[in-house]
């Protein structure tokens, strides 16, 4: 038992459950869950709330000509690639921005009158009608909608798929990127990258893939998600994307090999875009674009009055959530701001380790980033399949969460709980998790809990883990003062059961 432990329960704490004669926890809370980390990861996108949204089908390819080779092609092109503040003569983009990433041209599609136009990269207009069958590599020749509105264009004979979904099939008018990765919606078609201009680093560190670093690079002028791929530059290198805004302010954000980094949807004060690896030598490989502040989006061109005008974006938000706070669902019958712990609740724990930075965990297959520090605590816990399970009991509380059992129909399954507390040297509960959550997901409330495994359902017992960052928000109980907060340790709250009024609770220390 904890010290922590041992305080409450000499303590004889007044909001303690009814417990057996012997002093023990009943055995049903012996019986608790679960498996090590493997957490959920959320991909968020509906936040973005835009009016098309894109899916891609993922296309390998043989990348043939180096960087240089196809900056070349490309600043070559443009020039005799259509005008560029005429968008209906269907012009390229500033391709040479793209760091040599594969690009193969711009698609402007009238869905309604079935017909469109290609712009390769190399500047050749190819026209294209749907219902053609396709003849030539990398040529959009076709493409369908589906009963659901749905729209999907073909890029090639092979039937490889860029899928475009418009929501409720309204936009007849479309224009979208096709690259290495896919078809990508452009957004706004009158952002043509002008006056972009990319360099590369004169020497590679052994271990970084130039055409892979450059293909990440160009996700940060299409406003689309980029996945971070190993193969960029290893497991181990630290991935970072800085923005440099035009009053001179910088953001920067880790690009976390395994995951993905969120789309830049607005660039119009935006004048710089670094993408930077530093491998574990300390090598650095930096691709740096930057832009005249004379020449951003459509400054010299005037107002857009064709038809291929922006696609319209919802409420976007900042990509934070803010929702409700914790100890305010059904856990209060337990666990309340003030109230100190039920020392018949904790559990041992297992092992404790300590993470800081960026690490690749093999287990999860991706990079986590520790930030100042972070304890990676495990305790033994068990995870029941219940009868008569019902889903739609689930509180909307944070912290808490759901899955159904091994029953066919849906009538077994599980209800759980897991939260961070802090609480002072007598167990008294002084302050709770920060309720906000970013597009990256682990840590940024400070708190990564262990997932539930769907094969554990039947039962026993194994292994979980949780890690609280040490810059974890708390929001302070009522009437707990900034020093009492300050000085309190943090407690892992878990709940498990049959539904949310009847739980098998338990806690456990972070820090020994």
């Amino acid at each position: 038992m904890s010290a922590l432990g041992e305080a409450l329960r000499s303590a004889g704490a007044s909001h303690a459950r009814a417990i057996g004669a012997d002093g023990q926890a009943p055995q049903g809370r012996q019986d608790r869950a679960l498996r090590r980390i493997a957490r959920r990861r959320r991909a968020r996108t509906g936040a973005i709330g835009v009016a098309a949204a894109v899916a891609l089908a993922a296309i390998g390819l043989s990348v043939v000509a180096g960087v240089a080779d196809r900056q070349q092609q490309a600043a070559a092109a443009l020039a005799a690639a259509g005008n560029p503040c005429d968008l209906d003569t269907y012009p390229l983009p500033n391709v040479a921005a793209l760091a040599g990433a594969p690009y193969y041209g711009r698609a402007y599609v009238d869905v309604s009158a079935g017909t469109g136009h290609y712009r390769k990269a190399d500047g050749t207009l190819v026209e294209v009608v749907a219902g053609n069958t396709p003849t030539t590599d990398w040529e959009p020749t076709l493409w369908y909608r589906v009963e659901d509105g749905g729209q999907a264009f073909s890029l090639d004979q092979y039937g490889w798929m860029g899928l475009l979904t418009v929501d409720g099939g309204e936009a007849d008018h479309l224009v979208f990127d096709i690259t290495g990765m896919g078809a990508v919606p452009v957004y706004d078609p009158a952002d043509l990258w002008t006056g972009w201009t990319t360099t590369l680093p004169a020497v590679v560190p052994v271990g970084v893939s130039p055409t892979e670093v450059a293909t990440m690079h160009a996700w940060a002028f299409m406003a689309t998600y980029a996945s971070i791929m190993s193969s960029a530059a290893g497991t181990d290198a630290v991935i970072q994307r800085i923005v440099t805004h035009a009053d001179g302010t910088q953001d920067e954000e880790p690009m976390l090999v395994g995951y993905y980094i969120a789309p830049l949807l607005d660039t119009s004060d935006v004048v710089g875009i670094t993408t930077r690896i530093t491998m574990p030598s300390g090598e650095r490989y930096d691709v740096v674009s930057s832009r005249d502040e004379g020449a951003l989006p459509r400054s010299a061109c005037g107002s857009n009055d064709t038809v291929w005008q922006p696609l319209a974006l919802g409420t976007t938000d900042s990509g934070v959530y803010q929702g409700p706070d914790y100890l305010t669902g059904p856990e209060v019958d337990e666990f309340q701001c003030g109230a100190p712990l039920d020392p018949s609740f904790e559990v041992p724990v297992v092992s404790r380790e300590r993470r800081r930075g960026v690490t690749y965990e093999d287990d999860l297959g991706m990079q986590v980033d520790y930030r100042s520090g972070a304890t990676l605590v495990t305790v033994e816990a068990g995870y029941g399949d219940y009868p008569d399970f019902d889903f739609d009991l689930l509180p909307s509380a944070p912290g808490w969460d759901a899955a159904y059992g091994d029953a066919p129909d849906g009538s077994t399954g599980a209800f759980r709980y897991a939260s961070v507390v802090w609480v002072d040297g007598l167990g008294r509960i002084v302050g709770s998790l920060e309720p906000t959550q970013d597009d990256y997901p682990f840590g940024t409330a400070g708190f990564i809990p262990g997932w539930w495994y769907f094969w554990q359902l039947a039962g026993g017992v194994g292994p979980w883990e949780a890690t609280v960052y040490d810059d974890a928000g708390v929001v302070p109980c009522d009437g707990a003062s900034q020093a009492a907060v300050a000085g309190a340790s943090p407690v892992v709250i878990l709940g498990e059961g049959p539904s949310p009024d009847a739980m098998h609770w338990s806690w456990f220390p972070v820090h020994a």
